[in-house]
Parts: C-alpha cells; sequence; structure tokens
C-alpha cells in the first residue's frame, strides 16, 4: 500500500492536468500495476493528494482511514471484494463520486448490481482526454 501526495502550483487553464478545484484527495485503486504510470502521472499532476492502493483491502483501508473526495477505481474485472469496497464507499458517504474502468465500460459493474448514482463508467485503456471531462463535471458536495 502506497500513500502518495503532491502539492504544487495548477499549471495554466486549458491543461488537462490543471489541479481539480472540486475534489483535493482521490483514492486510485487498481488491480494491474502494469496499467499504473500514465494514469498516475495525471493523478499526480491533477489532484493536492493521492493515495494509491493496489488491491482492494489496501483500498479499503485507505478509503477508511482518509475518506478521499473521489476514487477512481481502474480494474480488470468487477469482483465481489471489489464490490464490497464501493458499499463500503456507499456506506461511509453515499456522495463521494467513484469512477469505475473496466475493458467494457460498464458493463461489468452494471450487471454485478452497483448503484450506479453517483458513478461514471470508463472503457479501459482509459482516454486521459475524457477522463479529465468527467473529472470537471464531477461535483463534490463536501
Amino acid at each position: 500500500m502506497r500513500t502518495t501526495e503532491k502539492d504544487r502550483e495548477a499549471p495554466p487553464d486549458g491543461n488537462l492536468c490543471a489541479r481539480s478545484s472540486a475534489a483535493q484527495t482521490v483514492l486510485y485503486y487498481h488491480d494491474d500495476q502494469a496499467r499504473v504510470g500514465e494514469l498516475r502521472a495525471f493523478l499526480e499532476r491533477r489532484f493536492a493528494r493521492l493515495l494509491i492502493a493496489e488491491h482492494d483491502f489496501a483500498a479499503l483501508a485507505l478509503l477508511r482511514r482518509h475518506l478521499p473526495d473521489l476514487v477512481v477505481a481502474d480494474l480488470t474485472f468487477c469482483t465481489g471484494h471489489d464490490l464490497l469496497l464501493f458499499q463500503a464507499l456507499r456506506q461511509l458517504d453515499p456522495a463521494i463520486p467513484l469512477l469505475i474502468a473496466t475493458p467494457d465500460g460498464d458493463r461489468h459493474a452494471r450487471l454485478s448490481g452497483l448503484d450506479p448514482r453517483p458513478t461514471r463508467y470508463l472503457e479501459r485503456p482509459i482516454d486521459i482526454a475524457l477522463l479529465a471531462s468527467l473529472l470537471d463535471q464531477v461535483q463534490v458536495q463536501r
């Protein structure tokens, strides 16, 4: 389990990596170490604090300890453990936005019965420009 915190000046407007004004702490949860690089770099530049979990149990521990403003899950397939994590997130604070990326978008998550509010689904590989647009749309009510 790793925690990365970055405090940086926001780049000029128009830059996809500009720090988000809405969410300052993001939990990035993934299940494939090989896919972390680009998305991690993007999130580190955009948010004041980045929490990284390499498996569901680490993600749950970070979620409970830090209660992030946003959760980004980059998953090969939504498992039962992932669903428990998402349910724990909803119990802790149902207003925290959840972005889930799976190989075929929302199909796996929707089949699992995950409550879609306020969840957004992405298809892998993640398009950084689309992710930036979704992050701009996310309204964190904290």
